[in-house]
């Protein structure tokens, strides 16, 4: 049989000879847990496919900020607020009046 020493050191030639491999040391075990329970339930278990999704998130909404969707939802406010504004006028009630300018109709 092979010692254990040997199979320990074939599994770390493994790991290391491959350019792809990542390791982490010092995470916090609620994250860690929670890294490990989004791989498992969202990327059936594929922790380079959850690490390019976060890292996809992050570069694309991040960095770039959130300053066109605030903008977008501060235009729409200020659209909203005129129609409110539109709707709650209630049209004044002007006196009809005929051509020689006496009052006709309702509020005579």
């Amino acid at each position: 049989m092979v010692e254990l020493s040997e199979k320990v050191k074939g599994i770390k030639e493994k790991i290391t000879s491959s350019s792809s491999s990542i390791f982490f040391k010092r995470v916090p075990k609620k994250t860690y847990d929670i890294f490990m329970k989004m791989a498992e339930e969202d990327f059936c278990g594929d922790f380079g496919m959850l690490l390019k999704h976060l890292l996809d998130f992050y570069l694309g909404l991040i960095p770039s900020g959130i300053e066109h969707l605030e903008a977008a939802v501060e235009h729409l406010d200020n659209r909203m607020t005129v129609l409110e504004q539109a709707v709650a006028k209630k049209p004044e009630d002007k006196p009809r009046t005929n051509l020689l300018g006496e009052q006709i109709g309702r509020g005579k």
